[in-house]
C-alpha cells in the first residue's frame, strides 16, 4: 500500500510541475530578432523557440528580454489558452525557475511574450508558457495596463503588417523571491519596432501597481532606446532590422491561402470573354 501511495504521489508532482520536454527550434533568432545587439556578455543562455527568442539570466533565474516577431496573419486566431506552466528542461537545473518558487509570493507569472500573441499555434503557445519566458510581475500591473499595452502591440501588428517587439525585464539589485533566489524585477520595458514607418516607440514602467491602465500608452511612461542602454547595458541597432534578409515566414502570408473561390475568381479576370463568344459565334 505505501509503495502505491509513494508512486501516486510522485506522479501528481509530475503533473503538477509540468515535465513537458521542449525542443530548441534553432534559427529562428533571425526571424525574431533579425538586427544587431550587444547584451555584454548578460546573455548567459539564447533560447530560441518558434515564438521567439530569449536572452536567459543564470544569476537572475529570469529572461533579461524576448523578442518576437508579429504580424497581421500571426495575431488573428485564437486557439484555446494552456492552463499550466512548464519547466524549461534547457536551462539547467540550477538555474532554472521553478512553480514552487512562485507560489504564495503575491506576484504573477508574468509572460514577457503573451499566450495571446502566440495562439495562432499550438507548440508556440504552449512555448510562452515555459518558466524560461516568465518573470514576477505585479498582479495588478500584470492584469490591467501591462495587458491593454499587450493588446495594443496586436493592434499595431495588424494595422502595419508586421512588427517587431521586444519585451524586457530590468532586474533589481537585491529584491529575489524567497524561494529559489528569482530576480524581481524593478522595471519592465517594451520596444515596439514598425519596420514600414521607421518607427520605434518605447515605454518603459516600474514594475508595482501604481501603473494606470490609462496612462501607460501617455507621454508618462515614454521612454527611449537610448534610456534603455543606458539602464541594462544592452545596445539595440533596430535600424539594421531592413538590411537583413526576410527569412521564412513561421506565419504563411495570407496572400498564400487564398481559398479555390479566390484563386478561380483571379483566373476569371485573365479570361477573354468576347474572344470566345465570337469564335463560338463563327463556329455555328
Amino acid at each position: 500500500m505505501k509503495k502505491y501511495l509513494v508512486l501516486l504521489l510522485t506522479t501528481i508532482t509530475l503533473l503538477s510541475a509540468g515535465t513537458m520536454s521542449f525542443e530548441q527550434t534553432k534559427g529562428t533568432s533571425k526571424i525574431h530578432m533579425p538586427f544587431q545587439y550587444d547584451d555584454n556578455g548578460q546573455c548567459d543562455q539564447i533560447i530560441e523557440r518558434k515564438a521567439y527568442m530569449s536572452c536567459y539570466s543564470y544569476k537572475n533565474k529570469i529572461p533579461l528580454f524576448v523578442a518576437y516577431k508579429l504580424t497581421k496573419e500571426s495575431v488573428s486566431p485564437s486557439l484555446k489558452r494552456p492552463s499550466r506552466f512548464y519547466y524549461d528542461n534547457s536551462v539547467p537545473s540550477k538555474y532554472r525557475s521553478k512553480l514552487s518558487h512562485y507560489k504564495r509570493t503575491g506576484y504573477d507569472r508574468g509572460h514577457m511574450m503573451e499566450n495571446a500573441s502566440a495562439d495562432y499555434d499550438k507548440q508556440a503557445q504552449l512555448e510562452t508558457f515555459l518558466l524560461s519566458n516568465i518573470v514576477p510581475q505585479n498582479s495588478n500591473l500584470n492584469r490591467t495596463a501591462w495587458a491593454y499595452l499587450e493588446k495594443a502591440t496586436r493592434i499595431a501588428a495588424k494595422r502595419y503588417g508586421k512588427i517587431y517587439v521586444i519585451t524586457g525585464a530590468i532586474p533589481s539589485k537585491n529584491n529575489f523571491l524567497k524561494k529559489g533566489h528569482v530576480n524581481i524585477p524593478k522595471q519592465m520595458y517594451k520596444i515596439i519596432y514598425i519596420p514600414s514607418q521607421e518607427k520605434t516607440n518605447v515605454i518603459l514602467v516600474p514594475n508595482d501597481k501604481t501603473v494606470s491602465k490609462n496612462e501607460i500608452l501617455t507621454s508618462k511612461y515614454k521612454s527611449s532606446l537610448t534610456e534603455i542602454e543606458s539602464l541594462t547595458g544592452i545596445k539595440f541597432n533596430l535600424k539594421e532590422v531592413n538590411n537583413v534578409p526576410e527569412q521564412k515566414e513561421i506565419i504563411k502570408e495570407k496572400t498564400e491561402e487564398k481559398s479555390f473561390y479566390e484563386r478561380m475568381k483571379e483566373k476569371a479576370k485573365e479570361i477573354d470573354y468576347k474572344d470566345i463568344y465570337y469564335k463560338a459565334k463563327r463556329a455555328i
